[in-house]
């Protein structure tokens, strides 16, 4: 084996690259569960989301989410664009894929619904620790500190632009 290795604490599995594809690993005994044919880019072994993210043809366009059990395709996501890397959070499940062609980091749920698309010019590589995101930007030595709103904070915004219209409109209503 040679190249990156996922682990999957909730299946107790590894994910390891070998000559042309990614080798599941049982991590109690060693042995080899089946062969993926793709590239694993990404694994959620949150309990609640428990997914494997990869690109079943190298070259596509389509992220592939397989259920961490049975390594099955549960979802996709087709980006038109090739993508250079995905990054999980696996407290929310939130998932995030570089498109350095479109010069955007694309934020999608767990469902694989998209959450937000952030421009991020020349985005390679993702982490996200503590719940924020972290890009490495193509030609520069730092990491570049994305700002990701929860959905409660979109909530929040919209509560406070909807009192102030009607704080706006009483008041206007009352001056007249």
């Amino acid at each position: 084996m040679a190249g990156p290795v996922f682990s999957d604490s909730n299946t107790n599995r590894y994910y390891a690259r070998s000559t042309n594809n990614f080798q599941v690993i049982d991590a109690t005994n060693g042995n080899t569960v089946r062969s993926l044919g793709g590239l694993v880019l990404a694994v959620d072994s949150s309990a609640a989301h428990n997914f494997v993210y990869m690109e079943s043809r190298l070259g596509t366009t389509v992220l592939d989410q397989l259920t961490g059990a049975t390594n099955t395709v549960n979802a996709f996501y087709d980006f038109g664009a090739q993508f250079s890397d995905v990054a999980v959070n696996s407290t929310n499940g939130d998932i995030f894929v570089a498109l350095p062609s479109l010069n955007e980091v694309v934020h999608l749920n767990s469902a694989m619904s998209v959450l937000g698309q952030y421009n991020v010019t020349g985005a390679q590589s993702l982490a996200v620790a503590d719940s924020e995101l972290f890009v490495e930007v193509s030609g520069n030595s730092f990491l570049t500190v994305v700002a990701i709103p929860e959905p409660s904070t979109y909530a929040a915004f919209f509560g406070l632009a909807a009192l102030s219209v009607a704080t706006y409109r009483r008041r206007h209503r009352q001056a007249v």
